[in-house]
């Protein structure tokens, strides 16, 4: 212990040296620690315990001076005054800091008046001991180091837990331990342990008694506490170190926030790498682009976007350029994710450090791979155009098809993106055959020109393509290249169908090298031409197909038969097309099923074998080929009859080897005429074109068939016009008989009313001319002669009158019933009319049986209400007659039209399709309907409905009821009159009722007449048709002779347009035969009227 003690004692200077420079080092320390702006409230105070080290490390370096070079007494007050202030500053620290922990209010007001008066209590009393030095440095040690150094211990024990919240795992825990522990054992060691004195406590607890005690001097326990100390501060400035660090951090990570959310929202990709190549940052449209994840690429190398297209060179560039310390700019290809490659515009630029080397590497670029493609694109949609326009060129030029196709073909191995070698061929599909033909070529040998000459549909690839109709790619040779030979070198082919209407005109096929990689733009460009050469193609057949047609039209022009025109028509459209069959179906007289009635087909066992074994058939609608045609009037395709339904002549088709069908429907006026079809060997793909062909051949038919229709209509017109005629004239001669016969015989009637024998057989003879009279009225009827006559006419005797003429017109084999009710109600119509309708009615039903049957006309009457009439009538009376038979019937459609002029159901040449046409409008005129019901297979009834006549018009006396004595008079009349006994018979009619008549044969030797006779003439009656001038024109001079006469004519024909012309009404007409009764009331009711 001795020497221990006695080392210290002689090595004491030591012990201060490192004591001060303790201090001294924590001093400088804590003012050379960048704190300015930190947040920390030690920030704030540390200054005075740096002060604090900084004059108590003097004052410990002067005490050394003084052990070892000697003291002075005004070095000693230096000392006194350094250590002093060093006490204030410590004292000062640690009350700040111990107030600052605590936050007590009072506390801290009292601590601030604390240090000057505790100051100015020290230096009072030191002056007021005796021994100054020791005095005031005792009390300072007692007033100002103990509570200090206390102070500022427990203040560093208080700080630690304060601050903990701000750097939670960074706070240098410890260390604030260590100074806080090294500044309380410092404030007992230097605050309590002070000099000897002669008070209390230095006189107890001091330097020497510490020395006594322990044998080491207490020196050397405030140099460890004082080295103890300002190890802990220095080491706890590292908070502020930390402090600037996290500053730094969180400025960086702003920094680096704020870049980020500038990168992500750049349009542009941006990556960051550091000089290791190691990815560090990418934004959201890198990860876009590429689709990699940042969490993907993070710590990755560049490689990972290497796609091995660049050269190393490439890549020694751009390091070069950024190693400098430059930009680089250009053009990368990089790879994304899924392998595929693309191309960005891209600048890297390197971030330097404060040396100004790289640091890192930051590249922003743009995917510009949509952009190159487009020009990419761009350059080749010039030179395409540029292509088509040059084909589209020659489709205008008057050039032969085999020199528009080769220039074509040319011209597709000529495109430079195009992937294809300079080979390739045009075939065209023989229509026959159904086989390719090659029409061009490029770049072929002799051996694959001859065996590709021709190839069937199926075989190959462009056999392929014909039956499918699509594009074809193979990129290498395979299996299905059929057509090969030995030494054939590797390639693959573009197979491009030309397709228009659905028919398949021919293949394009071109080259290309094996591997090569199937390209939709490519396929597209090569159709584009493929369609172009479709219109070409298409146009030359049309142009070909129109030149047949004219001479098929011609053809059929000459035959002027129908048959004959089908006939024609089905020859030569299996030989245009090659179709091995063609027949020819027409409808049954009842229309109740086709018939075969021209077959067309080539020589052959199995063909001519299905030709007769298959002409027996009979097909309704729907059934077969031509059923179906019939149904749906529309062309029908069978490509593959085997796998059709609903053909009964599938066993001997396919036995004969036919295997597609196409039928046609030839419809003339609206109406279906016949079903045409064709059967071929071949499956046949359906063809739309050939299809319009045909259908336009069928056409050119119609058009001819409608020529020949009006034809016969015209002939049948004539013709009917020339009956029309000659009935007429007939019935005008024979109604002059008539009405001479008449005439005498009413005179006979008279003349032998007392001879009862020889009046019954006058009676007789005049009932044989008024039916003679009713048989004229029926030939002009029939000449459709007979002028319109409105009267009152019972409905059933009006047919009863008929039924002997009916029975005779509708033949033996059919039997006529009559159903006639009571009480029908009178109508008001044209009885000539009425007949006409009724006839028509019934020749109609007797047409649709040509078997027999029987037809049953009915009589009735109906009184409807305004809702239930039937469309077009109004409410009222009305009778009613049916005509029924018991025939084939009608379809729907045949209803809808049964009604129009010249549509007719009957064979070409056996009807004019007028008759119920004219019904319809006899019965329209009489405001009266008519209804059709029809059942197919069961028969057809015609119902019409006549309004009932008026009461006011039933009650009207008839003529021929007038009272004898009211047809006298006494006036003079003119007749003009050519036919001698007609004029005789009435000179003595009108003779015997009192007139003064005078007659003449023409309308001279009337007018002569007139002017001779000086008396006054009060009627002229006169024949409307007569040598030399006409009644009508006698009349107009007669006129002008004498203003006042009256005017009534006669005719034996209806003269409608004479009467029209000159407005002459029925009032003033009477028709032959004339009723002489009828005749002298007439004469007497113009006679009456003013």
């Amino acid at each position: 212990m001795g020497a221990i003690d006695h080392f210290f004692q002689t090595n004491l200077d030591i012990v201060f040296f490192v004591y001060g420079m303790a201090f001294l080092l924590m001093g400088i320390a804590i003012l050379l620690q960048p704190k300015k702006l930190s947040k920390l409230s030690l920030a704030h105070d540390i200054w005075l315990l740096a002060m604090f080290g900084l004059t108590h490390g003097i004052n410990e370096l002067l005490d050394m001076w003084a052990i070892t070079r000697g003291s002075s007494e005004v070095f000693a007050i230096i000392r006194w005054v350094i250590l002093v202030t060093s006490y204030i500053f410590l004292f000062a620290f640690g009350r700040r800091f111990f107030e600052g922990n605590f936050k007590n209010r009072a506390f801290r007001e009292l601590s601030r008046y604390a240090g000057p008066a505790l100051g100015a209590f020290i230096l009072t009393a030191a002056f007021l001991s005796s021994d100054f030095w020791k005095t005031g440095s005792n009390l300072s040690r007692y007033f100002l180091g103990f509570p200090g150094g206390l102070l500022t211990g427990l203040g560093l024990l208080r700080y630690k837990t304060r601050e903990t919240q701000l750097y939670t795992n960074r706070l240098p825990i410890k260390y604030f331990n260590w100074a806080g522990g090294a500044f309380l054992c410092y404030a007992l060691l230097s605050g309590l342990v002070v000099n000897p004195a002669d008070y209390f406590p230095a006189n107890t607890l001091n330097t020497q008694a510490f020395l006594a005690l322990t044998g080491i001097p207490v020196q050397v326990f405030r140099a460890l506490c004082a080295v103890a100390a300002a190890y802990g501060i220095v080491r706890i400035l590292s908070i502020f170190n930390w402090e600037v660090e996290e500053k730094l951090h969180e400025t960086i990570e702003r920094e680096q926030t704020r870049f980020s959310d500038l990168a992500q929202q750049i349009p542009d990709s941006v990556l960051i790498a550091g000089l290791d190549e190691k990815i560090t940052y990418v934004n959201h449209t890198f990860e876009k682009v590429t689709g990699y994840t940042k969490k993907e690429v993070m710590g990755k190398n560049l490689d990972i976007l290497k796609n091995g297209n660049h050269e190393d060179s490439f890549y020694r560039n751009i390091q070069q350029t950024l190693a400098s310390g430059q930009t680089w700019r250009g053009q990368i290809t990089n790879k994304k994710k899924d392998g595929a490659l693309y191309t960005e515009d891209a600048v890297i630029f390197p971030v330097l450090d404060k040396n100004g080397q790289p640091a890192e590497f930051v590249g922003i670029s743009k995917d510009i791979t949509d952009k190159l493609l487009a020009e990419e694109k761009s350059r080749e949609y010039l030179q395409t155009s540029e292509i088509i326009n040059k084909i589209l060129k020659l489709s205008l030029q008057n050039k032969p098809l085999a020199e528009i196709l080769q220039n074509t073909l040319n011209d597709i191995l000529s495109v430079k993106w195009l992937s294809i070698e300079t080979k390739g061929a045009i075939f065209l599909t023989d229509e026959k055959t159904n086989f390719l033909k090659m029409a061009a070529s490029t770049g072929l040998g002799e051996f694959i020109t001859k065996i590709c000459a021709e190839v069937p549909a199926g075989r190959c690839l462009c056999g392929r393509a014909l039956l499918s109709g699509k594009p074809v790619f193979k990129s290498h040779l395979d299996g299905d290249h059929e057509n090969s030979y030995e030494g054939i070198h590797n390639h693959g082919h573009y197979v491009i169908p030309i397709t228009a209407g659905g028919r398949v005109y021919g293949v394009i096929t071109v080259y290309t090298k094996s591997g090569h990689i199937r390209s939709d733009y490519d396929i597209n460009f090569l159709s584009a031409i493929a369609d172009i050469l479709a219109g070409i193609i298409r146009r030359v057949k049309l142009n070909e197909r129109l030149a047949l047609l004219k001479e098929l039209r011609l053809k059929a022009l000459e035959t002027r038969d129908t048959n004959a025109a089908l006939k024609l028509l089905t020859d030569n459209i299996c030989d245009i097309t090659g179709w091995e069959a063609g027949e020819v179906w027409l409808p049954s007289l009842n229309k109740l099923h086709l018939y075969r009635f021209y077959y067309h087909g080539k020589s052959g066992h199995k063909l001519e074998t299905f030709a007769s074994q298959s002409g027996s058939f009979i097909f309704k609608k729907g059934e077969g080929l031509p059923g179906v045609v019939w149904q749906r009037l529309e062309p029908v395709w069978f490509r593959e009859m085997s796998k059709c339904g609903n053909l009964p002549r599938k066993k001997l088709a396919m036995a004969a080897g036919l295997k597609s069908g196409i039928g046609i429907p030839i419809i003339a006026n609206g109406e279906f005429i016949a079903a045409i079809t064709f059967l071929a060997t071949e499956v046949k793909i359906g063809d739309e074109e050939m299809a319009d062909f045909i259908g336009e051949a069928a056409g050119q038919l119609d058009l001819i068939f409608q020529q020949n229709m009006l034809a016969e209509q015209l002939v049948q017109t004539q013709k009917m016009d020339t009956v029309g005629q000659l009935a007429g004239g007939i019935a005008h001669d024979f109604n002059n008989i008539l009405g001479a016969i008449l005439g005498y015989t009413d005179f006979l009637i008279k003349d032998l009313k007392t001879m009862p024998r020889q009046l019954s057989d006058a009676l007789e003879v005049k009932k044989a001319a008024e039916r003679a009279a009713a048989l004229t009225k029926q030939l002009l009827t029939f000449s459709r002669k007979k002028t319109a006559i409105r009267r009152v006419i019972n409905l059933n005797d009006a047919i009863k009158e008929l039924v002997l003429m009916l029975e005779k017109i509708i033949g033996e084999n059919i039997k006529l019933e009559i159903a006639l009710e009571e009480g029908v109600p009178p109508v008001k119509m044209d009885p000539t009319q009425l007949e006409q309708i009724i006839m028509n009615l019934v020749l109609n039903a007797r047409d649709a049986m040509p078997k027999g049957g029987a037809i049953t006309i009915k009589t009735g009457k109906n009184l409807f209400a305004a809702e239930t009439a039937p469309a077009g009538l109004k409410a009222g009376n009305y009778a009613v007659f049916s005509v029924s038979d018991t025939g084939s019937g009608m379809s729907e459609e045949i209803k809808k039209r049964v009604f129009e002029p010249f549509f007719t159901t009957k064979p070409i040449g056996s009807g004019t399709g007028l008759g119920l046409s004219i019904v319809y409008g006899m019965i329209k005129q009489h405001n009266a309907q008519i209804i059709v019901n029809s059942v197919l297979d069961e028969g057809t009834t015609f119902t019409v409905f006549i309004p009932a006549a008026s009461e006011s018009e039933t009650t009207t006396t008839p003529e021929n009821q007038v009272q004898d004595s009211r047809l006298k008079g006494s006036e003079t009349i003119l007749i003009a009159e050519d036919d001698e006994t007609s004029k005789a018979v009435l000179l003595r009619v009108l003779k015997e009722h009192g007139y003064n008549a005078l007659a003449a044969s023409n309308a001279m030797e009337a007018l002569s007449l007139a002017k001779e006779h000086t008396g006054e003439i009060q009627l002229l009656l006169t024949d409307i048709r007569m040598p030399g001038k006409t009644g009508i024109e006698l009349a107009e001079e007669m006129l002008k002779l004498r203003h006042g006469i009256k005017l009534l004519y006669m005719t034996g024909y209806t003269d409608t347009d004479i009467l029209d012309k000159h407005h002459i009404s029925n009032e003033a007409l009477l028709h032959k035969p004339l009723v002489y009764q009828h005749l002298l009331a007439k004469i007497r009711e113009m006679l009456d009227k003013l």
